[in-house]
């Protein structure tokens, strides 16, 4: 099972690996992540605790989903200007990030 993630997740639950998603994001505001899928059983999951500590997919906010194989080309990745290099203990930015709506790619070279 591939989980994608909400949240501040730590380490997935036993059984579960992290497929990518979201990081935080405050109440009102919107975030985007685009992934390459392959078929299969994923898990849609918020890790974020309320008031009370207790996280959000203890509450509900946890959706099971199916991939399944399509014959669609796949779409190309967004234009980015910007790229994020994940590096062991460190980031890799290519270019100073400017305020505004933009595509940020992300590759993980650790």
């Amino acid at each position: 099972m591939q989980g994608l993630l909400s949240g501040e997740a730590g380490s997935p639950p036993p059984g579960v690996t992290a497929a990518g998603g979201v990081g935080p994001i405050g109440p009102g505001a919107t975030g985007t992540t685009t992934l390459n899928m392959t078929a299969g059983d994923y898990l849609i999951v918020c890790f974020i605790p309320n008031a009370e500590g207790v996280p959000h997919m203890a509450l509900g906010m946890i959706k099971p989903i199916t991939v399944i194989e399509s014959s669609a080309p796949v779409a190309d990745q967004p234009d980015s200007r910007v790229s994020v290099g994940l590096v062991d203990f460190g980031f890799g930015i290519s270019e100073p990030i400017s305020a505004d709506l933009q595509n940020v790619a992300v590759f993980n070279k650790g």
